[in-house]
């Protein structure tokens, strides 16, 4: 009985462990608007949005340079836990991505389809990193 008692609960072990979800803590669910294309024609970008609606929730830039193929991800302090609702659609504009008066600096802007008020970033490509712009 005891042999029996053992073996049943190991193989439920085995099938509840095997069920649980591991998004968001063990592997990143992450959600992106459309790849869209600098002024400049230099980059194609978008931001991913990973783990929202959780604690551990952030967001990056991704940047493909047109030219060379490299990929760049930047990460960037936008206010993931302001987001109540998000409209996932087959084309989303979460962030627009401006020119400046020096080759590798961009400032990103948040739009309104994001659902949390705007917000401004320059955006340091060789540096690979944001800073707010108030």
């Amino acid at each position: 009985m005891f042999f029996i008692g053992l073996v049943v609960s190991i193989s439920l072990s085995v099938a509840l462990s095997q069920s649980v979800s591991t998004y968001g803590w063990a592997n990143e669910k992450i959600e992106s608007d459309t790849v869209k294309v600098t002024a400049d024609n230099k980059y194609e970008y978008r931001i991913d949005l990973i783990n929202l609606f959780q604690k551990n929730s952030h967001a990056r830039l991704y940047l493909k340079d047109s030219d060379s193929g490299t990929e760049t991800h930047i990460p960037v302090d936008i206010q993931t836990r302001k987001i109540v609702g998000l409209g996932v659609e087959k084309v989303n504009h979460w962030v627009m991505l401006e020119t400046t008066d020096t080759a590798s600096e961009y400032i990103l802007y948040t739009t309104k389809e994001l659902g949390i008020p705007e917000e401004k970033f320059k955006i340091d490509i060789i540096a690979g990193t944001s800073s707010r712009v108030n």
